[in-house]
């Protein structure tokens, strides 16, 4: 929701944004589970879809976060859910190597300057104190 609202050049994540990525999630689980009850898709690849969505609706993910989607997705029959979560981890890959800070800058991507970038490290700093 962060780098949406910064592509969408609000600043980084919104109330408004918020609120309509919270219904996509819910709206995803009322899918898959209407489609698991009605036979017409694997329950592994409902859980695995809905992990997923909810792995991207989080305001400030990390890249452990993609072991919730890891063990349905590699069971799953459908193959775009598995293509799904490799794309998810190579995003997770990339914004989370050790020198990221090198690509967010020569792609002028700052999303620890936003409000809700700079709640996240106050919140890391009082943990690690």
């Amino acid at each position: 929701p962060n780098l949406i609202g910064l592509a969408l050049g609000q600043g980084g994540e919104t109330t408004t944004l918020r609120v309509l990525i919270d219904a996509v999630l819910v709206l995803v689980l009322a899918a898959c589970t209407l489609a698991v009850s009605r036979g017409r898709m694997h329950w592994l690849t409902a859980a695995a879809l809905v992990l997923a969505v909810l792995t991207v609706s989080l305001s400030w993910a990390v890249p452990w976060y993609l072991v919730w989607v890891l063990p349905f997705a590699a069971l799953a029959p459908a193959r775009r859910v598995r293509g799904g979560v490799v794309v998810l981890g190579v995003y997770f890959l990339l914004a989370f190597m050790p020198a990221g800070f090198l690509l967010e800058g020569e792609i002028n991507l700052k999303p620890q300057k936003t409000a809700l970038g700079a709640a996240h490290r106050a919140e890391i700093e009082a943990l690690l104190r």
